[in-house]
């Protein structure tokens, strides 16, 4: 495979080498995607839709991803952050955030969607 500089995609090859996929539009930190981002707005916060706790399962670049992040009214984010911090009735006893730790990145971005359409911020 060859590199893409509009994508910024390396690809598996070169004598069997792996490179990791780094999506255009993945940043190093939060802080820098705040940057590039700019405010979240006026009573708003950004919220990471798979959270940034899971920066050591998939990488800074995957979590702190413009397509990761969601402007949602603050309210609405001490709400969810509350509901990941709970023990609800399908996670065996465990936090919702803990049960959530061992779930593939897809698994995880349809469960934050979900939510983030339950708690009204879509």
């Amino acid at each position: 495979m060859r590199f893409d500089p509009d994508q910024t995609r390396f690809g598996s090859g070169f004598g069997g080498l792996k490179f990791k996929i780094v999506p255009k539009g993945g940043y190093g930190s939060f802080s820098a995607l705040k940057r590039a981002l700019g405010p979240a707005g006026e009573g708003r916060h950004w919220h990471h839709i798979v959270e940034q706790s899971k920066v050591g399962q998939f990488g800074a670049e995957a979590i702190h991803h413009v397509d990761n992040v969601i402007s949602i009214p603050a309210p609405i984010h001490h709400r969810i952050t509350g509901f990941y911090n709970s023990i609800q009735d399908f996670t065996n006893g465990q936090t919702v955030r803990q049960w959530l730790n061992g779930q593939s990145f897809e698994f995880q971005r349809e469960f934050g969607m979900d939510i983030l359409r339950r708690f009204g911020a879509l």
